[in-house]
């Protein structure tokens, strides 16, 4: 279904403090490429280029300050924004009871969606978070 998948894992010890486990993904569902770079204090995981239902991943161990923001790019359009925030009360990615959590974004024409479940789109699960800029 998804035929370019990228994995990385942090580079970062588990911390005391860990909070939780966070597998995390970017789709793009866009018939294009899109290109996008991804960076926490902790990591700088690069820029990548991601085709039509490509996927990246990677994990994140939450501490009290873990934040994620990435700058995304398709064609002329824009858009940065932070991806994970544990320092925000209204981060977009929400836990949901106990274990390793998901979240994952999906870029499409109209903007970035976000969601716990990767249900096929549209679907209730799915919230648009912004659009591009």
């Amino acid at each position: 279904m998804f035929p370019f998948t990228y994995t990385v894992a942090s580079s970062v010890n588990k911390p005391l403090d860990v909070l939780g486990e966070w597998n995390m993904f970017i789709i793009n569902d866009i018939n294009d490429d899109i290109n996008f770079h991804l960076r926490s204090i902790e990591d700088d995981h690069g820029n990548h280029t991601l085709s039509y239902k490509g996927i990246y991943q990677w994990q994140i161990h939450e501490t009290p300050t873990t934040y994620y923001w990435s700058q995304f790019w398709w064609g002329s359009k824009y858009q940065d924004f932070h991806v994970f925030d544990s320092r925000h009360p209204s981060n977009v990615c929400i836990k949901q009871g106990f274990g390793t959590q998901y979240c994952y974004w999906l870029v499409r024409p109209e903007g970035f969606y976000v969601s716990n479940v990767n249900n096929t789109f549209p679907s209730r699960s799915w919230a648009l978070d912004r659009t591009w800029a």
